[in-house]
């Protein structure tokens, strides 16, 4: 999953250098990033693109999604919530760096938020989280994402 985050922002760079080099149409260089956002967001990725129009060309910059806040969880679900992440991923250790709302539904039963942590390696990725709080009792925890983080996209 990292590792194909990694891959679509890379070959949209070079898609984009293309069309900015060859000086085509930035109608069409943006119709790429408008695409690429479509499938982020159905895979229900923590990141986004946004673009800037330039003569000859457009740069885009990835960003992530929600207002950073605090999370609605609590001590035990934020130690299951990142003991999940590290399974899932196989990181032997993960620290919680930021936590951003994204959308809850009206009753509150699902809640989700982009969850930034950092790894062993000091690498930064964030994971779409949603939880699902269920009737019977207890949360189902939800994660999507495995998206590399730059420092610059935490001030955002």
């Amino acid at each position: 999953m990292k590792k194909n985050s990694l891959n679509i922002i890379l070959g949209l760079l070079l898609v984009l250098n293309f069309y900015g080099c060859a000086n085509l149409n930035n109608a069409t260089a943006i119709s790429g990033v408008k695409h690429q956002n479509k499938k982020l967001e159905k895979n229900d990725a923590p990141i986004r693109l946004k673009y800037k129009e330039h003569n000859g060309g457009i740069t885009y910059n990835p960003y992530l999604i929600g207002k950073a806040t605090p999370t609605v969880a609590n001590s035990l679900l934020t130690k299951d919530t990142l003991d999940a992440i590290k399974k899932i991923y196989k990181d032997k250790e993960v620290n919680l760096v930021q936590t951003r709302f994204v959308s809850s539904n009206k009753t509150l039963t699902s809640i989700k938020e982009v969850w930034v942590v950092k790894n062993e390696k000091s690498e930064i990725y964030a994971y779409l989280v949603n939880f699902i709080i269920m009737p019977t009792g207890g949360t189902d925890i939800d994660i999507h994402g495995g998206h590399i983080v730059f420092q610059e996209m935490l001030k955002e």
